[in-house]
């Protein structure tokens, strides 16, 4: 960065702390994307994102730089908050409109209930008759807890390993490289893998409880 480079790709909170240590200068620039915002503006970023843009943008100013934002999801909120970093005149573009079938049309999704006591079970059927000895499957757990018992749990007869917040990111990298690599078939993990990663040929994600 000391030399000047044309494109920076960081978190709020690294870039804050550069801007705080004289180490980074916005005052140029020309294009500010945010991705993923309805999760960074919803999980406490909306400060320091702000705190950034304050330093790159000048009130009322037509030489602001260009925002855009990407996000899978946009509730009315974003666009409200949105408002606030962008230019009057503004364009939305979304490649969903008002269909009422949102997901893959290819994708086939079934619901089946069970007690609790019996979801592992269930979901060890639900693998192996769907996926196999040979297919790889995801599995999100709405707890770091439920994904650590569920990748232990005997039910489930594939080499499998957990996913989420609490194993460091280098662990977190090699875990993924295997499962791309098909090194294991299972993968148990948390929404930390829930946006952001292209893992390709994936026979099959189950969702271990509704999503709220």
């Amino acid at each position: 960065m000391r030399s000047g480079i044309d494109i920076l790709v960081g978190t709020p909170g690294r870039i804050k702390d550069h801007l705080q240590n004289g180490k980074l200068d916005l005052t140029k620039v020309k294009h500010v994307v945010l991705d993923e915002v309805d999760q960074m503006l919803d999980m406490g970023f909306a400060e320091q994102v702000e705190d950034i843009l304050r330093v790159a943008y000048k009130k009322d100013s037509e030489d602001n730089p260009q925002t855009l934002l990407f996000s899978a999801t946009c509730p009315h909120w974003v666009y409200d908050v949105a408002k606030k970093y962008m230019k009057s005149r503004y364009e939305q573009i979304d490649l969903i409109g008002k269909r009422t079938q949102k997901a893959a049309t290819t994708v086939e999704h079934l619901a089946i209930e069970c007690h609790w006591s019996q979801r592992a079970a269930v979901i060890g059927d639900v693998i192996q008759v769907y996926s196999g000895s040979h297919g790889r499957t995801i599995v999100f757990c709405e707890t770091k807890k439920e994904a650590n018992e569920l990748a232990l749990n005997a039910s489930i007869k594939q080499d499998c390993q957990s996913l989420h917040g609490d194993i460091p990111q280098k662990q977190r990298e090699i875990t993924l490289k295997g499962f791309r690599n098909g090194t294991f078939k299972v993968l148990v993990a948390t929404n930390v893998a829930a946006r952001g990663l292209d893992i390709p040929e994936v026979d099959l994600v189950v969702q271990s409880s509704p999503p709220k």
